[in-house]
């Protein structure tokens, strides 16, 4: 059979769509199939049987696997390829299945017998259980039975053992009255004379929290006149201040205006004078000269203009 796979890849017609072809294939597959003995009471035997159907699945693929080859390379024939590969699936899953069934029932035997025997351990230990149960509930009536007995005794004992208690606590708890007496009325005592000291040192402490809180107040109050005076100091040094440089810028813009104004006034004498000059270069008298440079710069004459 390990020589099928490659024989079927390369001759897949032979079986997908030649029925006879395919009958004689099937039938040699089979009879190898039904030649093997099974032994499924050895792990070898299981694993032959296993083997046995796992050849018989693969050879299944390998045809499988050529047909789907032969749809690609044969569109025309897909029909009767797919009808051969529908029944070449099922009749080797079959024999597949037909393969492995020795091995399937002992695997299903297995699983029967395995339960079963769980099944007897359990109703063994069920039964195991209940005797044991039984032992002991036997046991616990006997044993309440004497406990019985026994609380009788015992409470009957208790009984007089609680009256003479009780006649002894009486007395003990009058004794213990009498003293509890004496105690509070010594405690009461002290207690008083405790309430009238902390009365006494809490006044003294709360006098003295007064006039801590007195001093406390006029030192603070003292601290916040000097901040006031300070502040108020500093204010008016500060506004002092402010005129001052208000006043000092003042009068360095009104002496830089003054400034500028000789320093054009100036200029502008140069240049009248430069003007009178040249023209009376020219012949003119100095009176006639100046005339003539204040009406050019009164603009009196088109056309000329003296540059400042």
């Amino acid at each position: 059979m390990n020589e099928l796979a490659p024989f079927i890849v390369a001759n897949p017609v032979s079986v997908l769509t030649d029925q006879k072809q395919y009958s004689e294939f099937y039938a040699k597959i089979k009879a190898e199939v039904s030649a093997h003995v099974p032994d499924v009471s050895t792990d070898k035997g299981r694993k032959e049987i296993a083997s046995l159907a796992y050849k018989v699945a693969r050879t299944k693929t390998a045809i499988d696997a050529a047909g789907k080859k032969l749809n690609e390379e044969a569109r025309a024939t897909i029909n009767v390829v797919d009808a051969s590969r529908r029944k070449i699936r099922d009749e080797l899953d079959a024999l597949a299945d037909e393969a492995r069934k020795p091995l399937t029932d002992w695997e299903a035997a297995e699983d029967a017998r395995i339960e079963a025997e769980a099944e007897a351990d359990r109703q063994r230990i069920a039964a195991e259980e209940a005797e044991r149960q039984a032992k002991i509930e036997a046991e616990n009536a006997a044993r309440q039975a004497e406990l019985d007995r026994l609380r009788a005794e015992i409470a009957a004992r208790d009984k007089a053992e609680q009256e003479e208690a009780e006649r002894l606590r009486l007395i003990a708890e009058n004794e213990r009255i009498a003293k509890l007496n004496a105690e509070r009325i010594e405690r009461e005592r002290a207690e008083q004379k405790a309430r009238e000291e902390r009365a006494a040192q809490a006044a003294r402490e709360e006098e003295q929290r007064i006039a801590k809180e007195a001093v406390d107040r006029a030192e603070r109050e003292k601290v916040a006149a000097i901040a006031k005076a300070e502040a108020e100091a500093n204010a008016i040094r500060e506004q002092a201040a402010r005129e001052q440089r208000e006043r000092e810028a003042e009068a360095r813009r009104i002496a830089d205006e003054q400034s500028a104004r000789d320093a054009d006034k100036a200029h502008r004498s140069s240049v009248l004078k430069a003007a009178k000059e040249a023209i009376m270069s020219h012949g003119a008298d100095e009176e006639t000269a100046k005339k003539i440079v204040l009406a050019i710069v009164a603009g009196e004459i088109p056309n000329v203009t003296l540059r400042f």
